[in-house]
């Protein structure tokens, strides 16, 4: 099985997803991450600080390090690849015409981090590691 994980810039929560996921699933599935509309090239999330510090700060909390983890355009293709595609977005957010009615989309509303402080980012990493702990456990 392959996940796909987005949000709208592949730094933040698509990849705080794909991080906790690859962690807590014992290879049950393979996992990658991409965003809706990235802002640049497609390079390592730590080339974006000081930014994304506070990302940084609380996935290195779960001994986990981001910071190579290269962010990544969403395409058709990706979608097409994928079993399932998980969109952590806020309700106001658009998604591609193509994946919105799509079968395979699951929808998870959690807020962005990015400008926000420590304690926001360490709430909104706990959120997204509840819901991958109840993903995992459907892949059981």
């Amino acid at each position: 099985m392959k996940i796909l994980f987005i949000c709208k810039g592949n730094v933040g929560r698509s990849q705080i997803a794909e991080a906790l996921f690859v962690k807590l699933s014992n290879n049950k599935a393979e996992a990658i991450s991409a965003g809706t509309k990235i802002s640049g090239s497609e390079q390592p999330i730590g080339e974006l600080l000081p930014q994304i510090q506070e990302v940084l700060d609380v996935m290195n909390e779960e001994g986990i390090d981001v910071s190579t983890y290269v962010r990544k355009q969403l395409t058709e293709k990706m979608v097409e690849d994928s079993d399932k595609v998980i969109a952590i977005i806020e309700d106001t957010e658009v998604l591609p015409d193509y994946l919105t009615n799509s079968p395979k989309l699951i929808r998870w509303n959690v807020p962005d981090p990015k400008g926000k402080d420590i304690t926001i980012t360490r709430q909104i990493k706990d959120q997204i590691k509840e819901l991958i702990i109840g993903l995992v456990k459907t892949l059981n």
